[in-house]
Formats: structure tokens, C-alpha cells, sequence
């Protein structure tokens, strides 16, 4: 595979957050009013093997901010954000959806939170779990 646009040096910042504000889908609180968050994204180009995660900032900013992007060989693209109360609440979730795409988990060295899955198909289930998810993770 060649070297990214990330790992060549360049910026794409810029690209990338305009893809967080246009196309990532939302649930849960806003940006605003949450706690943590659950989110998933894709490499760019290759939305058939995503990661799952959580964190306790806007995951924009948890992933180019911090050490994310050190594995990372192509842009990655942020579709889904899940904003809930409290980091509880959301590795509640996140635990809930690593267990719904058990089968697709994907053993990678540099983390354990990648699945052979469709970005479109953890959206759907999100869009239609997301009060059974909400409602489980509450405290």
C-alpha cells in the first residue's frame, strides 16, 4: 500500500473536519451536552474495516489531537458519533457494539477495537438500537 496523505507529511486537517461536520451521522447528546462519546470511523477509501471506540472529548479532536493517528496510513474518516452523559455510559456501549460485530473482530496488534464490518451496517444498527443502547448504558 503506499504512504498516506497523513504519513507523506501533509495536512489534511482540513478535509478531514469537513467530513466530521457534513457527513458524520449523529446520536445522542450534542457536542454541547455530552459527556463522552461512542464512535466509529473508517481508514479513507476502505469503509469495510472500521473501529469502534469511546472517548471523553469531541472524538474529532481525540483522534487528530492525540496519539490516533500514529498507526494510521490513510486519512481517517469519523461516520458515527454517539454522544452520551458519562465515560461509563459510553464504554457501556461500546462494549455492547464490540460484542454485536464479535464475529468481524479483527485482531490487530496496534488495537483491539477494529472490525471487518461495514460502515453503513454499524450506522443501521445504531439508528435502530440507539434507545435499547441508551437505555442499557444508563445508570
Amino acid at each position: 500500500m503506499a504512504a498516506s496523505k497523513i504519513s507523506g507529511g501533509k495536512n489534511f486537517r482540513t478535509e478531514a473536519k469537513r467530513w466530521y461536520d457534513n457527513d458524520c451521522v449523529r446520536f445522542g447528546l450534542s457536542l454541547q451536552d455530552a459527556g463522552a462519546y461512542v464512535y466509529a470511523w473508517h481508514e479513507e477509501n476502505d469503509p469495510d474495516y472500521c473501529k469502534i471506540g469511546y472517548c471523553t472529548k469531541d472524538p474529532f479532536t481525540y483522534i487528530w489531537d492525540g496519539s490516533a493517528l500514529s498507526h494510521q496510513r490513510r486519512l481517517p474518516v469519523i461516520f458515527l458519533s454517539l454522544g452520551v452523559a458519562s465515560a461509563r455510559e459510553a464504554r457501556v456501549i461500546e462494549e455492547t457494539l464490540h460484542q454485536q460485530f464479535r464475529e468481524d473482530h479483527l485482531d490487530r496488534a496496534t488495537s483491539r477495537e477494529w472490525f471487518k464490518v461495514n460502515k453503513n451496517e454499524i450506522v443501521e444498527y445504531v439508528r435502530t438500537h440507539q434507545s435499547t443502547l441508551l437505555h442499557t448504558a444508563a445508570p
